[in-house]
Order: structure tokens, then sequence, then C-alpha cells
């Protein structure tokens, strides 16, 4: 009987490890303590940082908070810190701020000032979640003295995997491997000095001058995305950056189009989203409205992507192919109400332009608008509107 409860407790406690996660928080994830976690099996457990410098903690979930349980080093050991493939250390536990007041954080030993481990590798053993210990096993030595990176889209903003330039031949060169959606170049994996958008849109081949503090750069064409890009980066007298893309292989980019507008409180949802046409000649999409009024536009992928009118609230006409232009000057609209409608647009992926027809068999339906403020009679039996010398029956038919 006591083995096994012995085995059921061995068990229940090798369970209780399994559902235990384990955080890097550190100077190089901007002590965030649920971003980066350490993976692996058997209690032996590892994770790559970018760029691993400063001092660093090891925080578990399931404690009284996010913060505790969390593992750094005594005190009153004497040891500092953590160095390249050097010893192995055994950290101190704290369960809570009392117990914390006994530990302090590891630093990252062996690095001159403004250096720091590339792509550096911590590895640690949880088998025993009281004594858990920690090495440093990888990492390459890089000069963080002005370090440039490009986040974005492509990257989920993260400044920790933010690609980084590196002196290639005595040029700043960094590769990206699927660059695409919008971006920004940042110093020292720091939102501190940022550069963004001047106004235009981003290219193969053209010096980009960047703008201090500008808002996210977009591709000149919206559906672009490059393969294997290569980015280069300069600074003009004044020292402003001056970004390039050199190499690239272009392709469009795979999102959903929106038809957002008055008719679904202009949303970018599964309420407006188009849906694909099999076995079309040119990529063709469908959006199917039970009744339509109003202004609208149409969107790719999100909001930065919006096809619209040359200028504000044009009305556009039905049956009839018209091309939205991007950026858009302003909404669209048409004039009157419509019942069963057939939105369609045949985007042109190369000249950024989108062909829009609203089709409808309804005959007469914008003239119901217009007759529903108009004057009611009775008729033989039938309610007639007028307007003027119009006559209307009450589903905007013309009745002579």
């Amino acid at each position: 009987m006591k083995k096994i409860f012995s085995f059921v407790l061995a068990l229940v406690a090798t369970m209780a490890l399994n559902a235990t996660t384990y955080y890097f928080a550190g100077n190089a994830n901007g002590w965030n303590n649920r971003s980066t976690a350490f993976s692996g099996e058997d209690g032996i457990l590892t994770v790559q940082i970018a760029q691993l410098d400063g001092s660093f903690k090891i925080v578990a979930d399931g404690g009284v908070d996010e913060w505790h349980p969390q593992y750094g080093l005594d005190k009153e050991g004497g040891v500092e810190g953590i160095e390249l493939k050097g010893p192995k250390l055994t950290l101190k536990k704290a369960v809570d701020g009392a117990e914390e007041a006994n530990i302090k954080d590891i630093k990252v030993l062996g690095l001159g000032d403004h250096e720091a481990y590339k792509d550096a590798v911590i590895k640690i053993d949880v088998n025993n979640p009281d004594e858990v210990t920690c090495l440093l096993i990888a990492g390459t030595k890089i000069s963080t003295v002005d370090a440039y990176q490009i986040v974005g889209a492509y990257n989920d903003w993260t400044l920790e995997t933010a690609a980084q330039f590196e002196d290639v031949s005595g040029t700043l060169t960094a590769t990206i491997a699927d660059f695409n959606g919008t971006f920004k170049l940042v110093m020292n994996r720091s939102w501190d000095n940022q550069w963004g958008t001047n106004g235009n849109g981003f290219g193969l081949n053209e010096d980009y001058a960047m703008v201090k503090d500008g808002g996210n750069v977009a591709f000149a064409n919206p559906f672009a995305g490059y393969k294997n890009a290569t980015l280069t980066l300069n600074f003009d007298p004044s020292g402003n950056p001056i970004l390039k893309m050199t190499a690239g292989e272009f392709y469009v980019t795979e999102d959903n189009w929106y038809f957002p507008g008055g008719i679904n409180d202009w949303k970018i949802n599964e309420t407006s989203i188009f849906t694909p046409v099999d076995g079309a000649a040119k990529p063709t999409f469908e959006f199917l409205a039970a009744e339509f009024s109003g202004e609208f536009k149409v969107v790719y992928g999100n909001w930065m992507v919006e096809f619209g009118a040359n200028e504000d609230k044009v009305a556009y006409p039905v049956n009839e192919a018209v091309t939205m232009q991007w950026p858009a000057a302003g909404n669209a609209s048409v004039e009157g109400e419509y019942q069963d409608v057939t939105i369609t647009i045949v985007p042109n992926y190369e000249v950024t332009t989108v062909e829009l027809t609203i089709s409808t068999e309804a005959t007469n339906l914008h003239n119901l608008s217009a007759a529903k403020k108009a004057n009611k009679r009775i008729e033989n039996g039938r309610i007639i509107l007028y307007q003027g010398e119009a006559r209307f029956d009450v589903l905007g038919n013309v009745v002579k």
C-alpha cells in the first residue's frame, strides 16, 4: 500500500512539474515576465535570446502572483552571474516578496561595455523546483554600439526577435526571410529611438529617408511581400537614417477582403468579409447584401489598405463596373436603397486598383428612398405614393 501511495505522490509531483511554465525576464526583453518561455522535456528546458546582456531572473507561473515563484542568485553566496559555457549555477527560490529580498539578479558576465551575446541559449534543470540550476550554453559576442533593428508585422512587432543590421564588408546589412506588412527602424531594441514613414511607400532598390518618430512604414504596393529581403542602412550628413531594400523576391500577400460601410457599422470582421469566387479567370471576390444603401469602402486586411472614391462620397452606379483607388480620398456611396445585391471586386495587384460592380436584378429600387417621403393616397384599394408628378407603389415601382 505504501508503494502505491508513493507512486501516486510521484505521479502527482511529475504532473505538477510538467504543468509549470518557466519564463526568462531581464534586460533583453524589457523584464517582461510572460513573453519568453523556456521549452523542453524531462525537466531540462532551454530558451534562445536574440541579444542577451545585462541581468535576468527566471519566473515560474502558478504562484501567488505573476512574479513568484522567481529564481535568482543568493545574495550571500558570492556568485555574481553567469558565464558563457561556465560553471552551472544553483539558483535560489523566492516564493514571495519577503524571500525575494534574499536573492539578486543574475548578471551576464564576460561582456564589455556595449557588448552582448547574439542568439544566446540558456539551459535550466527544473526537476527539483527548489534547486533549479542554470547554464549559458551558447552565444556569439557582438557589439551593441548604436545597433539598429527592423521591427514590424513580419515578426509581430517583437523587439527581441527584430532583424539586426550587421557590418557586412563595411555596409550595415540585415536580412529578413519573409518581409511583409508595415515596419519601423529602432535602435538598441528599444522604442526610445524609432524612425518611420516619410509619407511615401517603401519599395525595392529605392533610398528611403526615415523620419524620427514617424508612423509605420508601408510598402508602395499594399499587396507586396518580399522573400529573402536584403536591407542596407546608411546615414545622411545630418545623421538621419536612409533605408534601402537591395534584394527581395516579390509575392502577393494573402489576406482577407472586407466591405465595411453603413450597412455593417463599418466593421472589419466576419460580417463584412468577401468570399472568393471559384473558377474565375482573374482573382474575384463577392459580398452579398440583402439590403444595401449609403457609404462604404473596400479594405484589404486592415485599415492601412483601404480603397475608396477619388473624392469624398462619390455616388457609384449599379450594374456597372467602376475603379476604386488606393489610397482612398474618401468614402464611396450609392444613391437610394437596394435589395438582394451582389458586390463583386476584381483586384489588380500590380497597379493597386480594384474593379467594383454593384449588381442587382431589381429595378427602380433607387426610387424607393425618395418615394417614402412622398404623399400617400389609396387608389382602387392600393397605396399610391406621390412625389411631384411621379407616382410609385410601395415597392418603388413607377405607376403610370
